[in-house]
């Protein structure tokens, strides 16, 4: 795995231009084996180890939807793992489960859809709307580092709009904040597209 990291990953991890592509920056990067502690998607929460095999088997999230993906990369002190796994499975179950506007408040096009999954963001602001995530999931580091442990909170969006205004939502912060007072290092939360190798520029 690491070689297959090396050889396939690596050469893609510099910073990137929005005009002029790939730069020469070289972009530092963290290794590490993960496991999944709790996953969901627009159908369910999932955090036994049958739930959670069947959601990676089955994704929601699959590439080529032109979906945005957000990793939030943190670490807390390796002695609080467990308590901190039962406290971010409540964040991870709001986070999957909570959209704007609420049933019933749409009066928009598409009514069922917007009544079940949200009505879309945008980026504007002219509205604090959002759509549930299509796939949320979190990941814990098989393996300290030394008294500490990392996570990688790793969420599935339809745009970057939904996914910023779902933190200001109410819900959100208040099972966001047990959560942060374990972070010791962190958060770095990139923002990403992935898409299928066929449809990536030689030039890119």
């Amino acid at each position: 795995m690491q070689t297959w990291f090396r050889d396939n990953i690596v050469p893609s991890l510099f910073a990137y231009h929005p005009v002029n592509g790939k730069t020469d920056i070289a972009l530092e990067y963290y290794e590490g084996v993960f496991v999944t502690v709790a996953a969901g998607d627009r159908d369910a929460i999932y955090t036994t180890q049958e739930e959670i095999q069947n959601f990676l088997q089955n994704q929601a999230d699959e590439v080529g939807q032109n979906l945005v993906t957000v990793e939030n990369h943190v670490m807390i002190k390796d002695a609080h793992l467990n308590e901190f796994n039962e406290k971010v499975k409540i964040l991870l179950t709001t986070a999957q489960n909570t959209f704007r506007p609420i049933e019933g408040d749409t009066g928009y096009l598409d009514e069922e859809d917007y009544a079940i999954n949200g009505q879309p963001g945008t980026l504007e602001l002219e509205n604090t709307f959002y759509r549930k995530a299509v796939t949320t999931e979190i990941l814990q580091n098989a393996f300290p580092d030394g008294d500490l442990r990392a996570y990688l909170m790793h969420g599935v969006w339809e745009s970057v709009a939904d996914h910023e205004n779902s933190h200001i939502d109410v819900r959100f912060q208040q099972a966001a904040g047990p959560v942060g007072a374990y972070v010791v290092v962190g958060p770095v939360e990139p923002f990403y597209n992935t898409v299928k190798q066929d449809s990536i520029k030689e030039d890119a």
